[in-house]
């Protein structure tokens, strides 16, 4: 991890302890779990009950939440995650429904609880001041730039130079592919910074760029789901001894489903973005991001993850009622905001097969040849 992303992390983390006063509602809590426990008459176990319902609903509403899968890895370096968020709700939740558990055994271990989630607040201010003292700023998007991550394992580039070289050239043209739908300049991205790990890149993209490739990723993901679902209830065919043919049918299905979902995901992305009348263009950009899409769900089938995160909000005076009217949200940023906001972090949690789910889309993977003009 780089220095500027852990210090932004570090800062979330800091100001949700702050805003939601996560410590002082521990603090309650633990109060009144002992009070519950020295003294069980029922209105302590609904007091505690309160407390608890108020911590956990904290827990709930964290910022962590919505962590892309690069913030997540860096929470998860640092040890934090099970001290914050949905993290520490089912910790919680564990060890408070825990079998067999007294209530005296249940106060000592949230105590144990409370202790680690205290020390390691005060570890995170003390970095947070060494990181300011060493002039160590953060890293986020800004202004109209938004972030476009890509995670890649090593292993797929066989760890060696002429690897990532080939890999980034097929990454190159398939993000220009998506620029050039949307309007967007074709060049290549300028790259923002570079993480550690795995091969991390983080690039700055126009906004309608980010979120055509976030849709494209979201879909995938659903669609990787979707055939991980068949690809089980054929497997319980096959273990119940039905017919071969019937086996057959569910297969054939999932193959036919996988070629008409990416030829929607396609066509929704063209229609909904090129807007030229240039019939023979839009045409060559169909194929080109037919590739691209079988790249992406290549790659997510192989470890790869994408990611996004938008720009902080600008700060902006309040307009009058009929302003705001004249203005569609369809038409301005705060659509790719909340597209990018919705599915930029759509990856974590994946559950990825051990053998290939989409395989049927990587023919033209390697494929490193650009759409060309005619």
């Amino acid at each position: 991890m780089i220095a500027e992303r852990l210090h932004s992390v570090v800062s979330v983390l800091l100001q949700e302890y702050k805003v939601l006063d996560l410590a002082k509602r521990f603090a309650a809590l633990q109060a009144r779990l002992n009070a519950s426990v020295a003294s069980p008459t029922p209105e302590n176990a609904e007091i505690y009950k309160t407390a608890l319902d108020e911590f956990e609903s904290g827990l709930l509403t964290s910022a962590t939440i919505n962590f892309v899968p690069s913030q997540q890895r860096i929470l998860s370096a640092i040890g934090g995650t099970d001290k914050v968020g949905t993290g520490l709700f089912h910790r919680i939740d564990a060890l408070l429904n825990e079998n067999q558990i007294t209530p005296a055994h249940a106060l000592a271990k949230m105590q144990g609880v409370y202790e680690e989630f205290v020390q390691f607040q005060a570890t995170l201010e003390r970095l947070s001041r060494s990181l300011v003292d060493l002039h160590v700023g953060t890293e986020d998007p800004s202004g109209e730039t938004y972030e476009l991550g890509i995670l890649i394992p090593k292993e797929l580039v066989e760890n060696d130079l002429d690897g990532l070289n080939k890999e980034l050239k097929r990454l190159d043209q398939h993000l220009r592919t998506f620029a050039e739908i949307v309007h967007a300049d074709p060049k290549s991205l300028t790259i923002r910074s570079l993480g550690t790990g795995s091969l991390e890149f983080f690039l700055d993209s126009p906004a309608e760029v980010a979120a055509a490739v976030m849709i494209a990723v979201e879909r995938l993901v659903a669609l990787y789901k979707q055939i991980l679902e068949i690809r089980t209830i054929r497997k319980g065919l096959e273990d119940k001894k039905f017919p071969p043919g019937t086996v057959k049918l569910v297969k054939d299905h999932e193959a036919q489903l996988i070629t008409d979902e990416l030829d929607t995901i396609r066509d929704e992305i063209i229609t909904e973005n090129y807007k030229s009348s240039d019939l023979a263009r839009k045409n060559e950009l169909k194929n080109a991001l037919t590739s691209a899409l079988k790249y992406i769900a290549d790659r997510i089938d192989r470890g790869v993850d994408f990611e996004a995160r938008p720009p902080a909000p600008p700060t902006v005076p309040q307009t009058s009622e009929e302003e705001g009217a004249e203005r569609k949200p369809s038409e301005g940023p705060q659509q790719h905001a909340a597209i990018v906001s919705k599915s930029g972090s759509v990856m974590l949690g994946l559950q990825r097969s051990t053998t290939p789910v989409l395989q049927l889309l990587d023919q033209t993977t390697n494929d490193s040849t650009e759409p060309k003009k005619e």
